[in-house]
Formats: C-alpha cells, structure tokens, sequence
C-alpha cells in the first residue's frame, strides 16, 4: 500500500472549528469500481494466492485459502454486490484482502479479491455523499455513501451489512 496522494487528500474535510476525528479507509478497484472499507475491518492484504474449491458451495463463495494456518472463506464481492464483468481474471494487481467483520465479540474472518488494491488514505465523513437517488427502488444498505478519489467516484462499502445484514454468507449457502 502507499502512501496517500496529493487529490487523495481531497477525501478530508476542510475544518470549520470543530475538531472531527478523520478515519482511515483501505482503497481498492473491483471491476470499474473504486470502493472503500474502514481498516478497523483490515486484517491484511495478500498477494493472490490459488484458493481451493468447496464442493457444493454458493456462488458467492469462491473457496477457501491458509492465512497463517487457518482456513479463511474467500468471498466473490462483485457476484455478491451483484456487479457485472471481470468475474475470475486476474492480474499481477489482483489481490486477497482479509477482512474481520461482526460485532466484536463474535468477529468473523473472511476475505475478498479486490482486482487492486491503492492505498490507505484519511477521510472525513463530513466529505461522504448520500447514496444517490433516482426514482427507483434499491436496496443501499450495502453503502455508507460515496465520495471521491482523483476524478473516480468512492463507494464506501458497509462491510458488516454486506456480510452481517440479510445478505450473510450463511443466509446465501442455506439458500443455495
């Protein structure tokens, strides 16, 4: 990861007195998308390693690697968030991102393959837009909101809704 960049910093808020406490994300592309998780959920990043299969596992679920001698469940975010091309290619920029998610007492490690991976930057929630809305129906839940890196719109993924909420990994195998 790098350090952030000078339009990155365009994520922070100008103060207007207040002292707000501005928190880190980890950046990273899927597909055409550039989104964002809080690092308090970032166990670590991973170059791309093979991950083995799971007989009769939901499409959600790739398969499972070794972190450190633990099995960790490798999660399809594109197919689970429902966003269309890039599915299975890889790159020398593709990587495995472990995440811990859930309520601290029952934190859950699972991991994503994100196509790349920027940096960790500062932001101020100040600076996050609403989802946006159109006039149709959609399920936002998903999404803190968006914001802006360089000239490229920042989804601000929810982590824990994604995995926690009604679209739980668990929910997805026994509907399979």
């Amino acid at each position: 990861m790098t350090r952030a960049s000078q339009a990155d910093k365009t994520l922070l808020a100008a103060s207007d007195g207040q002292e707000e406490e501005a928190r880190q994300i980890l950046t990273f592309r899927l597909g055409g998308t550039v989104c964002a998780v809080d690092v308090r959920h970032v166990r670590e990043v991973l170059d791309f390693t093979k991950i083995a299969p799971i007989p009769s596992a939901p499409a959600n679920l790739i398969g499972i690697i070794d972190v450190r001698g633990t099995g960790v469940p490798v999660v399809d975010l594109k197919r689970k968030l429902r966003m269309i091309g890039g599915e299975n290619e890889t790159t020398s920029e593709t990587r495995i991102v472990v995440l811990e998610i859930g309520p601290d007492t029952t934190r859950k490690v699972i991991a994503i393959v994100a196509d790349a991976v920027h940096e960790v930057v500062e932001y101020d929630g100040e600076t996050m837009e609403e989802p946006p809305q159109f006039g149709e129906s959609w399920d936002a839940s998903f999404m803190h909101g968006l914001g802006r890196r360089e000239r490229e719109f920042l989804t601000f993924l929810d982590i824990d809704a994604v995995f926690c909420g009604d679209r739980h990994l668990l929910a997805d195998t026994l509907a399979a």
